[in-house]
């Protein structure tokens, strides 16, 4: 039974893998959103609408971006 776990064409290594690899991409998204939309918000730095804005666009789209890693990682599940 070990045999087939710890085997690299197991399917439940696989999965295992698919899955830790969505939710670290999960995890930088949420990463991305506070750092790139949140903070912004609430910082002094940045004085002008302008800056928070793109500021706020830029986190918003690395957000997206990592999300969409993630669920493509989850379309792999076997």
């Amino acid at each position: 039974m070990l045999d087939f776990i710890i085997t690299t064409s197991s399917v439940l290594v696989h999965n295992e893998w698919a899955k830790l690899a969505a939710t670290f991409c999960n995890s930088s998204a949420v990463a991305a959103f506070v750092g790139g939309v949140i903070a912004p918000m609430f910082s002094d730095k940045f004085n002008t609408l302008w800056k928070k804005g793109g500021i706020w666009l830029l986190g918003m789209i690395v957000a997206v971006l990592f999300h969409s890693i993630g669920r493509a990682f989850l379309s792999t599940l076997r």
